[in-house]
């Protein structure tokens, strides 16, 4: 008896301290799904700050060329028409006209190719921008997307570890409740499941007079016949008779008996119909 109680003990301990580190792994998993959260956090911003560096911004049109560009022309213009002033004087007109169209036509042409690179370096920075802009969309959607998982992930395994923790508190439970039995009951209890194990079940049952008694209803019921119905017939019969349960059994001998008359009828094993009438008779 001694060796089973031990063993029962040492069950429930072992259930009792699974049950104890099971709700450690999930406090352990919560932190560590934080911890994950603000790494993942953290990671974010870096790759934001990163993700934002303009370089194009940084770039320029070289504007210093247009501007040697046009004193070039500028200078051509001079040296033809004084060309023409040291020519002959008949020319000079249509020289000055033909020079300050080609000299035109050259500042228009350097203007229409700066504006072109003007355009073409606007329009990278804006591309710059829009690719920033989507990086920054799709790390965020995925930054959500690890977010999630990191939190199914953690609260997945707290469940998993909660419930297991939950488990072994029921089989702790479990194992206390089964180990209650090996504890030795006292010997008045003994002495009653003894006796109740021993008594003729056929005679043990209570009669209750039925208020609703009708004899010539029972005759039709009870009466071979077209009516014949027992279960009928048990409504009006003058006194049901309900067979007595173990627990009522027990109940009885404890509360209607002395320890002394239990201790006589465990002795002789004689069980006579005063002690069935004792524990059958209905209590007013």
């Amino acid at each position: 008896m001694a060796a089973a109680t031990a063993i029962a003990a040492t069950g429930v301990a072992i259930s009792a301290t699974s049950a104890g580190m099971s709700f450690s792994q999930a406090a352990k998993a919560r932190k560590q799904g934080e911890k994950a959260q603000k790494a993942s956090k953290e990671l974010m911003k870096e790759a934001e700050r990163k993700a934002e560096v303009e370089f194009m911004q940084k770039l320029n049109v070289p504007l210093d060329a247009y501007g040697r560009e046009e004193r070039q022309i500028i200078q051509s213009q001079q040296q033809n028409i004084q060309a023409l002033q040291e020519g002959d004087s008949r020319n000079l007109a249509a020289g000055v006209g033909i020079v300050g169209a080609g000299a035109t036509e050259s500042a228009e042409n350097s203007r229409i190719a700066l504006g072109k690179e003007l355009f073409d370096l606007q329009k990278m920075q804006v591309q710059e921008q829009s690719d920033i802009n989507q990086d920054l969309k799709d790390m965020k959607v995925g930054a959500a997307a690890d977010q999630q998982q990191i939190s199914r992930d953690s609260e997945e395994a707290s469940a998993a570890a909660m419930q297991q923790g939950v488990a072994s508190v029921g089989q702790a439970v479990q194992g206390a409740a089964a180990a209650i039995p090996l504890f030795p009951q006292g010997a008045a209890d003994r002495r009653i499941n003894n006796i109740a194990d021993s008594l003729d079940q056929s005679k043990l049952s209570t009669s209750v007079v039925n208020p609703n008694a009708d004899a010539a209803l029972y005759a039709k019921y009870s009466t071979k016949g077209d009516n014949y119905d027992m279960n009928k017939a048990a409504l009006y019969q003058d006194i049901n008779t309900t067979p007595l349960g173990r627990n009522q059994v027990i109940e009885r001998l404890g509360s209607r008996f002395t320890k002394d008359q239990l201790k006589g009828y465990k002795k002789t094993g004689i069980y006579d119909q005063n002690f069935y009438d004792i524990l059958n008779r209905i209590d007013n």
